[in-house]
């Protein structure tokens, strides 16, 4: 384990834990009306997206407790590593492969350069899904 975790949450979770849900950034290129995951109510602080050592030591450490599933989420999360071609996106994608989950999926707004979809790591996921929600309010 990475993180020291207290024991009976261990016990509690040890090969009972299934699935996993990976809140990777804070940002969003759209505002959608309905979104709980708002800027005004960011929930990490200081940082806009978690640190990749962070993402692969928490996935790890949730695969080490008997987590299949993994679905990374955001705020958007193909803007997670944006700025250097998406490389923390896609070597998370596929890390936790490498680790063993069996499902791997991406919550987006489709909202993303598909130049990502060519991508090796892209395609190891085993779902993108789509939110199909309006940006704004009808007048």
């Amino acid at each position: 384990m990475n993180y020291k975790m207290d024991q009976k949450f261990k016990d509690f979770f040890q090969d009972n834990l299934k699935q996993v849900f990976l809140y990777l950034i804070d940002d969003c290129n759209l505002r959608c009306v309905q979104c709980l995951y708002k800027l005004d109510i960011c929930f990490q602080v200081e940082k806009k997206e978690i640190a990749f050592e962070d993402a692969v030591k928490l996935i790890s450490d949730f695969r080490e407790l008997g987590a299949v599933k993994l679905t990374l989420m955001g705020g958007e999360p193909t803007l997670y590593g944006k700025k250097d071609g998406n490389k923390q996106l896609l070597e998370l994608i596929k890390k936790s492969k490498e680790l063993g989950y069996e499902y791997v999926r991406i919550d987006t707004n489709g909202q993303f350069d598909s130049e990502l979809l060519e991508k090796p790591e892209f395609k190891m996921l085993d779902e993108v899904t789509f939110s199909i929600d309006r940006t704004n309010k009808r007048n």
